[in-house]
């Protein structure tokens, strides 16, 4: 291995270290000896062509990251609901209309004017046969999030939800309940993390809409 490729790995290390991951598994290996991905375009090309888990199968196609790529803001979900599905980008439906009504009330950004994108790749229905495979699913399709997010290089990152912040940050959680750091500017290494409430989960629970609007504009002046 080359001196510069070496110093890429550490740096990757560091990072998986700096936020909270003890072990890794061999599908951060695998993807990381695939090849350096020097670009978010050569990224996207292998999310494109995923087909390892069992989510792709009842998928309409994969769902890259949408947006501002120089943006310092980027707001990570779980899974690709399923208009998103449907129409091939996130922010599609009446969740992802109203997320963007939500982040240009609080920060006044546009879509476009900011990045999307989601730990799962796949749409992801719940139900007892996908929550028993879930778990994988996840540990397969995080790789490329973080892969992803060394590219980009955000300021912020808007966890939207608590399975988000938790497969994010899995550290995080283990002494504090969500609601205790919901709303909380985190720092992990160079990255500022908001832990927030998801837009598929305030649509059930819109009472909630204000604390959402008032977690996001602690973040406006970082951004």
């Amino acid at each position: 291995m080359k001196i510069s490729q070496r110093q890429e790995a550490l740096k990757k290390l560091y990072f998986l270290k700096a936020v909270g991951y003890k072990f890794i598994n061999e599908n951060f290996i695998n993807l990381y000896q695939s090849g350096e991905f020097s670009d978010l375009n050569e990224l996207n090309k292998q999310i494109s062509h995923c087909a390892l888990c069992t989510l792709r199968k009842t998928a309409n196609r994969t769902i890259l990251g949408l947006g501002d790529k120089s943006s310092k803001v980027m707001f990570v979900s779980l899974a690709p609901s399923i208009s998103e599905d449907q129409e091939g980008e996130h922010l599609c439906g009446m969740a992802g209309v109203k997320l963007c009504e939500m982040i240009y009330n609080s920060l006044g950004l546009r879509k476009g004017e900011f990045y999307i994108s989601s730990i799962l790749r796949c749409k992801f229905l719940p139900s007892e046969t996908q929550n028993a495979a879930i778990n994988e699913c996840l540990e397969l399709c995080r790789p490329y999030l973080l892969e992803e997010i060394r590219l980009l290089k955000p300021k912020v990152i808007v966890a939207l939800g608590e399975q988000v912040f938790l497969n994010l940050y899995p550290e995080s959680l283990l002494k504090n309940s969500f609601e205790s750091i919901r709303g909380s500017v985190l720092k992990f290494g160079d990255i500022s993390v908001m832990p927030t409430y998801s837009h598929a989960w305030l649509m059930k629970n819109p009472s909630f809409e204000s604390v959402f609007l008032d977690d996001l504009r602690k973040i406006k002046g970082m951004i």
